[in-house]
């Protein structure tokens, strides 16, 4: 069973994260990549540090 994510982020967010990173990614995708894959955690992380 997925657990669900934590954290909530805004279309303004999923928008702004697609732009600087040049993905296409939905919210809901935004979502697992930022909770179940920690090397997105990490680049995103490291770019607004």
């Amino acid at each position: 069973m997925i657990k669900k994510p934590q954290i909530e982020i805004t279309e303004r967010e999923v928008k702004e994260l697609n732009e600087t990173f040049g993905f296409h990614f939905s919210r809901e995708e935004w979502l697992v990549k930022l909770t179940n894959e920690p090397s997105y955690e990490s680049l995103v992380r490291a770019y607004y540090q």
